[in-house]
């Protein structure tokens, strides 16, 4: 038997600046967990005294723990903008892949011929993807991985060191082992759905994507899943192609249903909601994640709706999706 745990506030008029995200994001996600715990329960001005559980070691961040991963990680999605990037420099020597992408993205809005772009090319081609219309994406990992893993896709749990590969495969090695193993997904993991819409002059775009992430640990039965939207807004650029650009991006009527398999419970999926009725990020740049909230077990179903514009896009239909082994 687990205990579960609800944490949900819906703010009806809500307009915010990122410096306040920590308390925004843990208010309006639902934060689970399969027994009882402080996980989630880090605070914006607590989270200086976790650093204790979180270490450099050989270029990468070292959690001590699963526990203190999955709380922590909670915590570094809603510190988005500069407080991540204050906390971050709080180890020496680290950069996050997310800070990593970010600087590059600002040195590709330099490039502005062929010679310049071939150079991009050749300086970057290990740590991003140039797509066909001339825009970045990720290498390797994901929206959340990017928060906490290295340039490499390195992140320790315990004596547990897994890595976020170029093929979309996680690799995972315990106590130093050189043997690695994929980590297959009992349903899906990854990104559910993109989609794409332009403004009037098609020079701005926002693209709103639905994803899911889990981390295994030792023990299966600490998996922790976390479904999220990751929204970006990409404006075109003097020299081709396409970089993201600031604005304001607004959330609304977002409301979400989501089932989880627990490992306590195998034959009793669980089921959760996630509601937003409003909420605003001022003046943000890059991708911006909408977390769903952290759940135990596995993730199976979700389906829902949400209508997610920008100040560069204001005009865009409602989303709809369901994905899941049905039921």
């Amino acid at each position: 038997m687990f205990i579960l745990y609800i944490f949900k506030e819906i703010y009806k008029r809500m307009k915010v600046n990122y410096r306040f995200l920590a308390v925004a994001a843990i208010s309006l996600g639902l934060i689970w967990s399969c027994k009882k715990t402080d996980e989630g329960n880090i605070s914006k001005d607590s989270l200086v005294s976790s650093e204790k559980r979180v270490t450099l070691e050989n270029g990468y961040l070292k959690f001590s723990d699963q526990k203190s991963f999955d709380s922590i990680s909670t915590v570094l999605i809603s510190k988005q903008g500069v407080d991540l990037e204050a906390w971050e420099a709080r180890f020496p020597g680290f950069k996050s892949y997310r800070t990593i992408f970010k600087n590059i993205q600002d040195e590709y809005e330099k490039v502005n011929s062929s010679e310049s772009f071939q150079a991009f090319k050749n300086k970057y081609n290990d740590l991003v993807t140039i797509k066909s219309d001339s825009s970045l994406t990720y290498k390797f990992g994901t929206p959340l991985s990017s928060l906490f893993t290295n340039a490499k896709g390195e992140v320790k749990i315990g004596e547990d060191l897994k890595v976020y590969k170029k093929d979309e495969r996680i690799t995972s090695a315990a106590n130093n082992s050189k043997k690695t193993q994929s980590i297959q997904p009992p349903i899906f993991i990854g990104r559910l759905f993109l989609n794409t819409y332009y403004n009037s002059d098609s020079k701005r775009r926002l693209h709103v994507e639905l994803w899911y992430d889990e981390i295994t640990g030792a023990d299966p039965k600490q998996q922790q899943g976390r479904f999220y939207f990751a929204v970006t807004q990409e404006g075109k650029k003097t020299f081709g192609g396409w970089g993201a650009n600031e604005t304001d991006l607004s959330f609304r009527d977002i409301d979400v249903t989501m089932m989880h398999q627990s490992y306590y419970a195998p034959s009793l999926p669980v089921r959760y909601n996630y509601r937003l009725a409003s909420y605003d990020a001022k003046d943000f740049k890059g991708t911006f994640i909408v977390d769903m909230g952290r759940m135990a077990g596995y993730g199976t179903n979700i389906f829902g709706r949400g209508l997610f514009t920008s100040r560069g896009v204001p005009t865009v239909p409602q989303v709809e999706f369901a994905f899941g082994n049905g039921g």
